[in-house]
């Protein structure tokens, strides 16, 4: 029954609907009665309030085809529409035309958006052709990214990717809606893989059209004919279609080209193959592999280039035939694997040589150091007795150089180091991207452990680098303060034989 039936009864018990229509931002429906009555205030403000909060509902009342309507709307002045049709059915006949048009203007709100006649709706969509829908809804996806059809006619909740058909009395249920970032990356694999002038500008992939509860009688055909559309655009090779007709080639076994008409293919008997199909390609492994097996079986199973059906059980077959492709290339993908853990092993003693180069800078920097403190030393304990003063400066002078060079290589080395594992960060990135023309990433990252090897040699060169600039910080450190305290107890030591030999100063 349509929703306006109730409204319309508050005027005339006996009428007859003479058109009706609704599309995506108008439902209106038409009237004659052959009688009419005063409506209750209070009656026609709850039939009124039947309809969308943000949806407007209007009434026209139009008596012997009046140039002028007698319109009321949720909170217009009920008593000057009283007045009004009242002078306008004062002394009407039987033979008076009386006519009563109800419009609704809607919006969506919050993603969601009333529809209070389906089979309406339905027509609505039936006088699109399939390219005009596949614009429609790609528009209505890009604005809104989910939308929701809100009404009594659904008895059952049923969602795709993007869209929603519920029941508008039911509490809203948790939807099935594919993030941007998924959609754009699925459209990306179906547009780097295929000639789809169709959807070269369009936001829209099959998954927006495949639903997890059937859908009524005349919308499901609409909407599996998309989805058929976008599925063969996005498995066949080059595809334009135009209207209803959709061109087509695919390069298997077979070169075919074809041309179909999609109002005419006979498509719910087998878009359920060719949705197996689809997901099965998209949803895991070599996406180019997997495409090119798929459009060999399908090019030996079609039964004609003019209608895309087919005989056998294509999906059985692919499924197979993907079987002996693995079998075949078991042993390539067994020496790609060890080559890829060979060259793994090769970076962890990248890794070990980045810190074993500092250390070794450190060790000998170290080394030289300890060396001239030796020799300063020696030569003290060996030379006179009396150490003269000019040594003291002078030995000071110099270890303070050398110190300043030590901690000016530390500086160096330390940053050759980060820049050499900068290097190897970046070596490694471009060694996994070598191999994604043979694997997948999926693969790449299951061989190399999601990457934790690597991670630890960072982490393993971060550690020692940051532990030797300690240790070479407190080795500097320490002997900055022996050459304080030497050169502080040499000036005291002759201060004090200075103060000896002259008392009286």
């Amino acid at each position: 029954m349509n929703i306006s039936t109730n409204l319309i009864k508050q005027f005339s018990e006996t009428f007859q609907i003479s058109s009706s229509l609704e599309d995506f931002e108008v439902f209106e429906t038409k009237c004659l009665l052959e009688t009419i009555k005063i409506p209750d205030e209070t009656l026609l403000a709850d039939c009124l309030n039947i309809f969308g909060v943000a949806d407007a509902c209007t009434v026209y009342v139009n008596i012997d085809e009046s140039d002028d309507d007698i319109s009321f709307f949720k909170g217009a002045d009920f008593e000057k529409f009283k007045t009004s049709l009242e002078v306008g059915i004062r002394g009407i006949e039987a033979s008076t035309v009386i006519e009563i048009k109800i419009r609704v203007d809607k919006k969506v709100v919050e993603n969601q958006l009333n529809v209070y006649s389906i089979s309406d709706f339905e027509t609505y969509l039936t006088n699109f052709t399939t390219a005009d829908l596949i614009a429609f809804f790609s528009e209505k996806i890009n604005l809104y990214e989910n939308l929701i059809f809100k009404s009594r006619g659904f008895h059952q909740s049923s969602y795709s990717a993007s869209i929603g058909f519920v029941n508008d009395e039911t509490a809203n249920e948790p939807g099935f809606f594919l993030q941007k970032t998924i959609r754009l990356g699925r459209l990306k694999n179906i547009q780097s893989s295929t000639h789809a002038i169709a959807l070269s500008d369009k936001l829209i992939i099959p998954e927006d059209f495949q639903f997890n509860q059937n859908l009524p009688g005349l919308l499901k055909a609409i909407l599996e004919k998309l989805e058929f559309t976008l599925i063969i655009i996005a498995v066949f090779d080059i595809t334009h279609l135009s209207g209803d007709e959709l061109t087509f080639r695919i390069n298997g076994y077979k070169g075919i080209d074809g041309l179909v008409d999609l109002n005419s293919t006979p498509i719910e008997s087998c878009v359920q193959e060719y949705k197996k199909i689809y997901n099965w390609i998209h949803e895991s492994g070599n996406l180019i592999d997997k495409l090119g097996l798929a459009r060999n079986i399908i090019s030996l199973h079609l039964n004609s280039s003019n209608d895309l059906s087919f005989s056998g059980n294509m999906f059985s077959s692919i499924l197979s035939a993907y079987k002996v492709y693995e079998k075949q290339n078991i042993k390539q993908y067994i020496e790609i694997r060890n080559k890829l853990s060979d060259q793994l092993i090769d970076y962890n003693k990248r890794a070990n040589t980045i810190v074993e180069g500092f250390a070794s800078t450190f060790q000998k920097s170290a080394l030289s150091v300890l060396t001239l403190f030796s020799s300063i030393i020696a030569l003290k304990v060996l030379g006179n007795t009396n150490t003269s003063s000019n040594f003291v400066v002078y030995s000071s002078l110099f270890s303070i150089v050398i110190i300043i060079i030590s901690f000016v290589y530390m500086l160096m080395s330390r940053t050759e180091s980060f820049e050499q594992k900068d290097r190897y960060i970046k070596s490694y990135q471009n060694f996994k991207d070598r191999y994604t023309d043979l694997l997948n990433t999926e693969d790449i990252n299951r061989i190399l452990n999601e990457d934790k090897e690597f991670n630890a040699d960072i982490k393993y060169i971060d550690k020692k680098i940051k532990s030797y600039t300690v240790l070479w910080s407190i080795v500097l450190a320490t002997i900055i303060a022996f050459i304080a305290i030497y050169f502080l107890k040499e000036t005291m030591d002759e201060i004090n034989a200075v103060m000896n030999d002259y008392p009286n100063l």
